[in-house]
């Protein structure tokens, strides 16, 4: 089995001639990393808009609460809640 020495002597072997063709590296190691940024993306703008549709569902739930209490302390909302009935 191939050890990291051997595989990075094998990369510094290969090196010049990849330096050489820099012309062909470079864009596509741009096209690598942008494939990779469109994926990411699109992946994560998923992920958050779903936290923000949680994050204001519960603000919702947490207004709806005020306004039912109808206190401006949270002391006075625990002694409401307390004093109400199950």
């Amino acid at each position: 089995m191939p050890t990291l020495q051997d595989w990075l002597q094998d990369v510094a072997n290969v090196w010049p001639v990849v330096w050489a063709n820099r012309v062909t590296l470079i864009p596509i190691l741009v096209g690598i990393v942008v494939f990779e940024w469109v994926i990411l993306s699109f992946w994560y703008s998923g992920r958050l808009a779903r936290k923000e549709a949680e994050i204001r569902l519960q603000d919702r739930q947490l207004a709806d609460y005020w306004d039912k209490l109808h206190v401006s302390l949270p002391a006075e909302a625990e002694a409401r809640i307390e004093a109400s009935p199950e």
